[in-house]
């Protein structure tokens, strides 16, 4: 949607919650309405950007690059209108692997551009395209003088699933003096501290940068790989102009307590006989802490839930506080907010036959395991 041409980027969830308690019936009204599509009665995840439980998704790492990337550069984006190639007709459909999706945003005043490329379709698997002078990419543009030239992409690898932006005759300061990049086929972050961030999963030595001058400006530019790029923090304080880039470290769990089982109802039934099976198997859960956290700065302790079945419901005292539907994950249930129970009861429906499922779920009814967890 950014190359072609949205600037108010949005969406529908950007942080997932757990619905509250209304004062006569539940806010989840989907059964009760006729609702097409059911939903769970307290989680209001959407497996969004950051979670319900509070951590962030795969696609918050994703997106990020591109809000810094958007962020960086929104006085030359904003402006710049949409092209498409020339030389490459439009996908025939989502079933098209072959044809390279792309678009050109060129700002006529600031004679530059970005090329965006997506050769990501969902629940597909996408050729690899090479881009080379004997099969180039090419758009027509009408520059400020109203007149139209042609702007040519000729050396771009892209891989299963890649997402790139690569800036065309971008406008940048080294050691004082302005040049132009003229392309590279690494995907341009942004400039931070007089330093141009680039990420590219490409091996270094098919990396290039084609410069105004002719010369070689590598003191001024930082290669990232694209995880680097996903975990990208620049942070500017006080009067350090330059500021200073870390990157977002990757989460890891600590197990801190245990989490003993009863069998509180149902018996665990094989996968044989789940089918059909109409109530739903209970447990009651035993939680032994090792780590209490005290306040909003000291973290939280997720409960991690592994089980196989439709939906799952987590119970306090007798009222429900979470429920789930089964969708391939592990359940991570954040505790702090319940301060902390050390007794709850789960209830496990099972497998339905009638249900479409978009992802395998684990068709034998039952808890697999249960695990106290802190980030490490």
């Amino acid at each position: 949607m950014l190359g072609a041409g949205a600037n108010l980027i949005g969406y529908y969830m950007y942080h997932g919650g757990v619905n509250p308690d209304g004062q006569y019936t539940t806010l989840q009204e989907s059964k009760a309405t006729g609702y097409a599509n059911d939903l769970p009665v307290k989680s209001y995840d959407f497996q969004t950007c950051l979670r319900e439980n509070g951590l962030p998704s795969e696609s918050y790492y994703r997106l990020r690059k591109h809000h810094i990337f958007i962020k960086n550069t929104e006085e030359l984006l904003a402006p710049a209108k949409v092209y498409l190639p020339d030389n490459i007709p439009e996908p025939m459909g989502a079933e098209d692997m072959e044809t390279l999706r792309a678009a050109f945003r060129y700002n006529k005043t600031a004679d530059c551009g970005f090329l965006f490329i997506n050769n990501h379709q969902r629940k597909r698997k996408m050729t690899e395209k090479q881009i080379t002078p004997e099969k180039p990419l090419q758009f027509t543009v009408t520059d400020v003088e109203g007149t139209q030239r042609q702007i040519i992409f000729d050396r771009i690898h892209v891989r299963t699933d890649a997402i790139l932006v690569l800036p065309y005759n971008l406008s940048v300061v080294i050691r004082g003096e302005q040049f132009r990049l003229r392309k590279t086929n690494a995907s341009y972050l942004g400039c931070f501290g007089g330093t141009y961030y680039f990420y590219t999963d490409e091996e270094p030595e098919d990396i290039y940068f084609e410069w105004s001058d002719g010369k070689d400006h590598a003191e001024a530019v930082r290669i990232l790989t694209t995880h680097d790029a996903e975990h990208f923090c620049y942070v500017q304080e006080g009067a350090d102009e330059k500021g200073k880039v870390s990157l977002l470290p990757d989460l890891h769990f600590a197990e801190v307590g245990k989490v003993r089982i009863t069998d509180g109802g149902q018996a665990v039934k094989s996968i044989w006989s789940v089918y059909g099976q109409t109530e739903p198997n209970v447990y009651e859960l035993t939680l032994e802490y090792e780590y209490h956290p005290a306040d909003a700065l000291s973290g939280d302790v997720w409960l991690e839930l592994d089980f196989g079945g439709d939906c799952a419901r987590l119970y306090q005292d007798g009222k429900l506080i979470d429920d789930w539907f089964s969708n391939g994950e592990l359940w991570r249930v954040a505790l702090k907010r319940y301060d902390c129970p050390t007794h709850l009861t789960l209830e496990l429906d099972p497998f339905k036959m009638d249900v479409y499922y978009d992802l395998p779920p684990k068709r034998e009814m039952r808890l697999a395991g249960a695990r106290l967890l802190r980030l490490s």
